[in-house]
């Protein structure tokens, strides 16, 4: 007599990944209090030196958004246009309001607010090569340094150990969360709707995962190319930091782009 064994189901190559989607409470409460379901103000406030993307640089996000949320389903949050935002340095994170104010007061009169702000005036780094990287929380367009020619003798690299030194003196404690260099702006986040069954959210996820990743590997295929075809010219991955707009001090709810802007340094 010959007994087989049951089948067991294929596990999905993206189920540790899937699993964790959605995982992020602060956003959850936050879009439930948008909907008005619930009262809530995001206990984490963070004091950070920032770069708010150029015009043709959000453009190309909007673009490579739709194509993700095309297959990605319901439970993708977009980054408005807005919060778009890349952190440079950060001096505190998840701290309570009254300490990210009394550092804030202590540090801008040492950091001499106006000038550091218009850095990029004088000290102007490209960053390049955009390609869209993801963990089981968010998407990002991360960009390389532009290290290529004689112009860039100066890089982005140089402009986050400046902003260091530059905050160091200020004899505060720095409590950063990004130790390794980091040139990214993130662009979606999971989170389930805040109607939605959870247990059903995920399992559609699950469903369109396959899809999904191959979606994004498609567009990386085509922006590691010469050849961008619906995102037009490779030119528009190219970001100086300080176009249009000089480093922002921003304090507050920062997570997800948000928080005050304390000041804003001249572009060029």
């Amino acid at each position: 007599m010959t007994v087989t064994a049951p089948k067991v189901p294929k596990p999905n190559q993206f189920q540790q990944f899937i699993t964790a989607c959605g995982d992020d409470p602060y956003l959850e409460n936050i879009l439930k209090s948008e909907k008005g379901m619930i009262q809530y103000e995001d206990p984490r406030k963070n004091l950070v030196i920032g770069s708010r993307p150029p015009r043709h640089i959000c453009g190309l996000i909007y673009e490579i958004q739709q194509e993700i949320a095309s297959v990605a389903g319901p439970c993708l949050w977009l980054t408005p246009q807005e919060n778009l935002h890349m952190t440079t340095s950060e001096l505190l994170s998840s701290c309570s309001e009254s300490e990210v104010d009394e550092v804030s007061a202590i540090v801008q009169p040492t950091l001499s607010i106006e000038e550091t702000m218009s850095y990029t005036l004088t000290h102007s780094t490209r960053l390049i090569r955009p390609v869209i990287s993801y963990d089981a929380t968010a998407f990002a367009l991360s960009f390389v340094p532009a290290a290529e020619k004689t112009i860039d003798a100066y890089t982005y690299h140089h402009l986050r150990r400046d902003m260091w030194d530059i905050m160091s003196k200020s004899e505060c404690q720095i409590g950063s969360r990004y130790y390794l260099p980091s040139a990214h702006v993130t662009i979606a986040r999971f989170a389930i709707p805040p109607e939605a069954d959870r247990s059903k959210t995920l399992e559609d996820l699950c469903g369109r995962a396959t899809v999904m990743v191959k979606k994004i590997e498609s567009i990386n295929q085509i922006l590691e190319s010469t050849d961008w075809k619906q995102f037009g010219s490779p030119s528009r991955g190219e970001w100086v930091v300080g176009h249009e707009r000089g480093l922002e001090f921003n304090k507050g709810c920062s997570w997800y782009g948000g928080g005050e802007a304390v000041y804003v340094g001249q572009g060029f």
